[in-house]
């Protein structure tokens, strides 16, 4: 659990906090498998026994002052008592690990206990698109096969097919068989007939351990619907002109309402099953109910008299938004393949992925998709899921806002539910004063005095009764709105569930039919039938049914056998609790040393996308050039370095931040995000459908910049802001960790090899003046494969990869990325500046402010 806040020492109140320029807050990866510092939690058990307090119900931790009878909460002061079960435990710190750290794991009960560790099964659902191309189904039979491949054994799977139809495939038998129900055009979110009805879900979900190649094999058989089929379903047809025929909207609720009927569950349980859906969608909605109107787009290019980049965010109609609700409720998780080069909207789809806990990817390029590796990657990953993330402040600062692929608690406040989460996933906060006196000083007598008369209570209490008759009343009388002079707590408490190998199975195949009690639960269905019996074998032999006989023996073999290698694998509910202790600034030097420009540059981020989703792309921009203006006056201000009455005062704005070696990597990341496509103007080619999925990236990862900024050898796992540009000797020695994004650097470095490393995309770059005898492109075996392949493994994306050689090849790919010199960005808008103009244009821009 990696927790990064803006500041390490918090401003002591409001003033401070506006007089500074920054932002406050932090960042929370929550299933990352150590802390910022490299740490690992410590393991136990008994999380259901870790006392709470009784106050503002903060979990015991290492910063809580621990006394004979009770303990006084780190956050808000409050002392509560500990009962002679917890006493006992805690005559024995070294087995409690909460005593010993305050970043701790913690097994708690499963619900259903028991039968709950052979029910230890991951079900991943695949929905595949019909209404496409040949070439969009061979990319996602590829995808599916690598996926296949990194399933853990014992997981369930499931095909499902939409078009102007839904179709379940039924895997187990020895034919793959497809059950359609088809979609009515004038449907309001439902089929006519509930899947349930149509195929049991344990003959959909299919054991992968088994049935892999069956599986493979029913993936061949997936073919697109042609324009006649759902013309003639939509009965929209016009002389052979396709008018519709993708009803995602409905296939999709059915297919949640179907997975719920076993795998659902509700707040109160806290997702113990989890379903994963696969979408993998070749154009935008366009029958049945959730179809989307992609004619908007057309008309922001014909229309001057709206901005375009404000009117094509929000979302065009809130059924995607409700259906991940639904998806919430009943625990699944539904990841968005959005393959394809037009419109799709994925500003109002894009809720049903990231609020279930899921990703959205677009993949405008079938030829170079990077899907199959992607799908592999992700799965391959572990992950936690029906996960709830809550985060408690001290009394004196609250969370003032919240970003990040969650769905928040319906009922609780500041209690995130998240379907699933892998190690990557980072959430934001903002945090806000809670009243005017902030950190300051506002110790009372009278607080001290409660406290040494409930500490005085105690004593006569341990001399004359047992623990448990007096103690809950005196505790009850502690609650107290006002906290000692303390410094800053924050508390992340992340409940999930996980899948692990069991330490020891314990069960044997011929213990399966017990098991088998439970995973075989159906549905009541009745049907009663009358059969002749058999006067002798010949006519016992003679009714035999080849087929039912085959499926029987086929079913018994497969479920069997899955039980079995289902019992390798438990599922396992954690606690995990991490505490940390602030300081707080006394003044703004401190508050400006103290900042850590990737968590600032995160909360950033959030920030403007949020702008823009309000505002638009044009307040969005302006609000972070504003922001860095600001930033810059404050600064100046606080250390004087600008004086108005001198000539060519611009020259004496310390843009630069040379006096604080922390604030100076943010104009240049400030300019890097000004220039990336996220907050590109509609104008200036930028499509919308890649705008929203760059919002869905940068708000699912942490922001490292730290690489760029000090020089580090090593790039970044999630440099997704700014381009890193190195450069190499030979293929096997690097010449320049960094250089700036500039022609002038690639000419006075003198280097033959570059490496561009722009996370979706790493380019090798060979200059035109690069001896012939260097190999091209660079062999396998070298220092600079090494390299890409790390960065490879890094991501929780593919990257693109490209080589170019310079004189030769087009080089527009590798010079679009040269965001500091002026005027080259890959476009014909000379209206773009470069790095040293925009930092004069903020100088300008202090004074103004200053004034």
């Amino acid at each position: 659990m990696a927790v990064r806040a803006t500041v390490s020492r918090f401003p002591v109140d409001a003033d401070a906090l506006e007089s500074s320029g920054l932002p406050w807050g932090a960042t929370v990866t929550p299933f990352a498998p150590a802390d910022e510092r490299g740490a690992v939690p410590i393991y136990g058990s008994g999380g259901h026994l870790l006392p709470r307090c009784d106050n503002c119900w903060a979990y015991l931790s290492t910063l809580c002052e621990l006394e004979r009878w009770g303990w006084t909460c780190a956050l808000c002061c409050s002392f509560n008592g500990l009962d002679s079960a917890t006493l006992d435990r805690y005559a024995r710190p070294h087995d409690c690990p909460e005593l010993s750290s305050s970043f701790i794991d913690l097994e708690i009960p499963v619900e259903g206990s028991g039968e709950a560790e052979i029910q230890a099964r991951p079900v991943y659902v695949a929905a595949v698109d019909l209404s496409s191309s040949e070439e969009f189904l061979e990319l996602v039979k590829s995808s599916l096969l690598a996926a296949l491949e990194a399933l853990v054994p014992g997981s369930l799977f499931g095909l499902v097919t939409f078009s102007h139809k839904v179709g379940l495939y039924d895997v187990q038998g020895p034919i793959a068989v497809v059950k359609n129900v088809f979609i009515p055009p004038d449907s309001e979110g439902r089929l006519p007939v509930d899947l349930e009805d149509v195929m049991p879900l344990l003959s959909f979900l299919a054991p992968v351990e088994t049935c892999k190649d069956r599986i493979a094999a029913a993936l061949e058989t997936l073919k697109p619907t042609t324009s006649w089929e759902r013309t003639t379903a939509a009965g929209q047809g016009l002389d052979g002109v396709l008018l519709g025929g993708r009803g995602f909207g409905v296939a999709m609720t059915a297919l949640i309402d179907y997975l719920s009927s076993e795998y659902g569950s509700t707040f109160a349980l806290g997702v113990s099953k989890t379903a994963r859906v696969f979408v993998f969608l070749s154009g935008p909605p366009d029958y049945g109910a959730g179809q989307l109107d992609t004619g908007r787009y057309g008309e922001q290019y014909a229309s001057k008299r709206e901005d375009a980049d404000r009117a094509l965010l929000p979302e065009q109609t809130p059924f995607y938004k409700d259906l991940a609700a639904i998806a919430v409720q009943a625990g699944v998780c539904v990841d968005i393949f959005a393959v394809t080069d037009e419109y799709t909207d994925l500003a109002s789809l894009k809720y049903l992925s990231i609020e279930s806990g899921g990703s959205l990817f677009l993949y405008a390029n079938m030829d170079d998709s990077t899907l199959p590796q992607d799908m592999y990657r992700m799965l391959s990953r572990s992950y936690a899921f029906g996960c709830i993330l809550r985060l408690r402040t001290s009394s004196e600062f609250k969370i003032g806002y919240s970003y990040g692929h969650f769905f928040p608690d319906p009922q609780y406040e500041s209690v995130q539910h998240i379907i699933c989460c892998d190690p990557f996933a980072t959430y934001a906060y903002d945090f806000e004063f809670a009243n005017s006196s902030g950190f300051s000083s506002h110790h009372l007598l009278f607080v001290l005095g409660h406290h040494l008369l409930l500490r005085s209570l105690l004593t006569v209490h341990d001399a004359t009764a047992s623990t448990g008759s007096l103690l809950p009343h005196v505790i009850a009388t502690s609650s107290m709105s006002m906290r000692h002079t303390e410094p800053p707590v924050l508390q992340v408490a992340f409940q999930y569930s996980i899948i692990v190998p069991r330490e020891d199975t314990g069960i044997s195949e011929s213990n399966s039919s017990t098991s088998s009690k439970f995973c075989l639960k159906r549905r009541l269905r009745i049907r009663t039938l009358q059969y002749g019996s058999a006067s002798n074998i010949n006519e016992l032999y003679d009714s035999v049914d080849p087929e039912a006989m085959l499926s029987i023996l086929v079913h018994k073999v497969i479920f069997g056998t899955s039980f079995f290698l289902c019992s390798k694998f438990c599922l396992k509910r954690r606690l995990r609790i991490r505490t940390l202790q602030y300081g707080s600034a006394s003044n703004i030097n401190e508050l400006y040393d103290s900042v850590d420009p990737e968590a600032m540059l995160s909360i950033l981020v959030h920030k403007v996308i949020l702008a823009t989703f309000k505002e638009g792309v044009r307040e969005g921009r302006m609000l972070l050039h504003d922001w860095l203006v600001i930033l810059t006056a404050q600064y100046n201000d606080a250390y004087r370095l600008v004086y108005n009455n001198i000539e060519n005062a611009t020259s004496h704005v310390d843009v630069a931040f040379l006096q604080c070696p922390q604030l100076q990597p943010i104009p240049r990341l400030i300019f890097a995000l000004l220039r990336n496509p996220l907050l590109r103007l509609h104008e200036e080619g930028i499509h919308p459908d890649y705008r929203i999925y760059l919002q869905c990236l940068f708000s699912l990862l942490w922001l490292d910049c730290n690489y760029f900024c000090t020089g580090a050898d090593t790039p970044s796992k999630s440099n997704i802001s700014i381009p890193l540009l190195s450069s190499y000797t030979t293929p096997d020695q690097q010449a320049y960790p960094r250089h700036s994004l500039s022609r002038a650097a690639l000419v006075t470095s003198g280097s033959p090899i570059f490496l561009l490393d722009a996370f979706t995309n790493i380019i090798v770059y060979y200059s035109p003046t690069a001896d012939s005898s260097i190999p091209f492109p660079p062999p396998h075996d070298c220092l600079l494969r090494a390299t890409i392949n790390k960065l490879k493994q890094e991501r929780n994306i593919t990257p693109k990869l490209t080589f170019i050689r310079g004189g030769q090849d087009d080089a527009t790919a590798f010079e679009k990325y040269l965001i500091e010199e002026q005027n080259i960005d890959g476009s014909d808008l000379s209206s773009i500046m470069g790095f040293v103009s925009f930092l004069e244009e903020i100088s300008q821009g202090v004074l103004e402010y200053l004034k």
